[in-house]
């Protein structure tokens, strides 16, 4: 059977990961605004839209520089280490850790051009040729049914309207048909990674669909097999995810899955995040366990790649919600940020993109239930355009994070084009595989041959 979990190690640089470790912060959640508020400005935004201000207001300027302070102290003091790599890793990673609390620094002090510049290094500009082929697909597909006779049409004639054409192809953003085989196999093979991650009696026992009834215990019971002792909670919105810091696998109250995008979704959160988690605490570099700096752009698209693979073909895993996500992830971070050629995008003018795209979106797999297509299309476009905009003012801004997931996942296929076995290089911890840094620091420290 194939081994998902490595053997611990003693760690070389327990010191600085206990230093450094305080100062971990997930940004995503910091950059939010409390729920309740949210819910709110949602309900208000309906009736009326505006431009909402989306600053964690929350946090004290004061505090932030006190932070950002003692980052600069800490990191000159891990420079000198004798241990030349440890002071490598940490450097890098001190310097995110500033960076990230700069941008937050930034954003509550309503500065967009210091949270622009931040947001970029982070987490980089957008590719015009990628935002080209996001276009392409989703014109492609309005394209396909706007000679239908049926409501459908008419939202996808909408789309057409105001999704702009990039001069893109759709081809540009789909991994190659061999490549998807050939990955595929590698993870479903007997005795391998899938069998490992779900155990062959709950394969057996999978419905072909998954609520939470059949789901939870199946969810949990991956938690143990990749050696967690995370808790499974209730998320606050539509999505899957790891908090690390509660020690909790979170997933939407009610959830109605295919038995592939219920394995993909367990198999990304869980096989691939809380995995590496688990990993990265057992390697002799512990700050494999909280990640190499900015290591999320590869980390997020081989997560998602495992959510691709669990479908027949790379055909059929563009007809499912996951795709659509990704995609509409970019654009809005893409248009928010305008860094591709295209004119930056206030939140009213990103929220109609979004809400005409969800429309067509949700009239396809709902045509006999509109009001419930309606409503899952304004939910999920003001979560898109929240999330795009999370950290801005009335005047718009862009958090970049929404872009790292279908550009790692095309930089994910690229490496597996010529090895497909890398993709499990990315389970030893946090780190990205596309970066011959990350790599040369895992080798130094013995992870990798």
């Amino acid at each position: 059977m194939y081994s998902l979990v490595y053997e611990p190690s003693p760690a070389r640089d327990q010191r600085w990961f206990e230093r450094v470790s305080p100062y971990f912060d997930e940004l995503y959640i910091s950059l939010g605004i409390p729920g309740d508020k949210l819910a709110a400005m949602q309900r208000d935004f309906e009736h009326a839209a505006f431009n909402p201000d989306l600053r964690p207001l929350q946090h004290d300027p004061v505090s932030l520089d006190k932070i950002v302070r003692e980052l600069h102290i800490l990191r000159d003091q891990v420079a000198s280490d004798s241990d030349e790599l440890i002071a490598t890793a940490y450097v890098a990673k001190i310097d995110e850790l500033t960076a990230q609390y700069a941008l937050l620094a930034a954003s509550v002090a309503g500065d967009a051009e210091a949270s622009a510049a931040k947001n970029r290094w982070l987490y980089g500009k957008a590719d015009r040729a990628t935002l080209a082929g996001v276009t392409a697909w989703i014109r492609q597909l309005a394209g396909d049914m706007s000679e239908t006779s049926s409501h459908i049409s008419k939202s996808a004639e909408a789309v057409l309207d105001i999704v702009p054409d990039l001069g893109g192809s759709a081809s540009d953003i789909l991994p190659n048909p061999d490549t998807f085989k050939k990955v595929r196999h590698a993870h479903f093979q007997a005795g391998g990674y899938i069998d490992a991650l779900f155990g062959q009696d709950a394969m057996n026992a999978l419905p072909a669909v998954v609520t939470p009834q059949s789901g939870d215990e199946i969810t949990r019971q991956a938690i143990t097999n990749v050696s967690s002792d995370y808790s499974l909670t209730d998320s606050t919105d539509y999505l899957w995810g790891v908090i690390h810091g509660r020690k909790t696998v979170v997933r939407p109250v009610d959830y109605l899955l295919s038995r592939e995008a219920f394995m993909g979704i367990v198999a990304h959160e869980v096989g691939s995040h809380l995995l590496e988690r688990e990993n990265g605490i057992r390697q002799p570099l512990r700050l494999l366990s909280a990640g190499l700096d900015r290591y999320e752009s590869s980390n997020e698209g081989r997560a998602f790649m495992r959510e691709q693979i669990q479908f027949a073909d790379s055909v059929s895993m563009t007809r499912q919600v996951s795709w659509e996500h990704i995609l509409l992830l970019y654009l809005s971070s893409a248009l928010a940020d305008g860094s591709a050629g295209t004119p930056r995008l206030d939140f009213k003018q990103l929220y109609q993109i979004l809400i005409t795209t969800l429309r067509f979106f949700k009239a396809r797999r709902f045509p006999d239930d509109p009001d419930h297509a309606e409503r899952q299309a304004l939910d999920e476009a003001w979560q898109l355009c929240t999330r795009a905009m999370k950290g801005a003012d009335v005047t718009g801004g862009s958090f970049n994070k929404g872009m790292v997931y279908l550009r790692g996942n095309l930089q994910a296929w690229n490496l597996a084009a010529t090895d497909p076995d890398i993709i499990f290089l990315g389970d030893a911890g946090k780190f990205d595989i596309g970066r011959q840094d990350h790599r040369a620091i895992l080798a130094g420290c013995g992870v990798l041959d």
